[in-house]
């Protein structure tokens, strides 16, 4: 009995062996697949940048979208935040390869505009206390305007139709505006 036991834990140890080493073989083989893909991808890059011919631009757009997706194989070791981390640098990358090529120029400008104005406008207190001030001048404006009312000209025949109906309009505008308030 001692001897099968024996050569169960040989076969057991040689098994574990076996298995410990392909996967460290396939790990090593991974990261040369991933070093040469990443050389084969700047490479291509460059190749793009490079470009100065139609032609010359769609093989190379074609053989980035061959030998580099945008995700790419990981290894099997690499965490959630290291793959969070991968992406977010990519991203930049990216958008500053955009702002370099020009495509985001007008956004940027529309966001700075944006910006230049929320700083340009003053407290809710400014404006309140800017309110309180030009409410006297517009009674002042008002009473003047009164006095100065002049005799309305009598509308010709034609125009007395126009104005009838524009007189209903405003009638029904101001109702709705009561409305409101109440």
């Amino acid at each position: 009995m001692s001897t099968i036991n024996r050569i169960i834990a040989g076969l057991l140890v040689v098994a574990t062996g076996a298995v410990f080493y392909t996967s460290v073989e396939n790990q090593k083989r991974e990261q040369e697949l991933l070093t040469v893909n990443q050389n084969l991808c700047s490479t291509i890059e460059e190749m793009t940048e490079n470009c100065t011919t139609k032609s010359c631009k769609r093989t190379a757009e074609l053989l980035k979208a061959l030998k580099c997706p945008k995700k790419q194989k990981e290894s099997k070791t690499t965490t959630k935040k290291e793959k969070d981390e991968k992406e977010k640098k990519e991203k930049k990358e990216e958008k500053e390869k955009k702002e370099e090529k020009g495509e985001n120029k007008k956004k940027k400008k529309d966001k700075d505009k944006k910006k230049e104005k929320e700083i340009v406008k003053p407290d809710k207190k400014t404006k309140k206390k800017k309110k309180e001030k030009e409410k006297p001048k517009k009674k002042k404006e008002e009473l003047k305007k009164k006095k100065k009312k002049k005799k309305k000209k009598k509308p010709s025949k034609k125009n007395k139709k126009n104005k009838k109906k524009k007189d209903k309009g405003k009638k029904n505008k101001k109702k709705d505006k009561k409305k409101k308030k109440k």
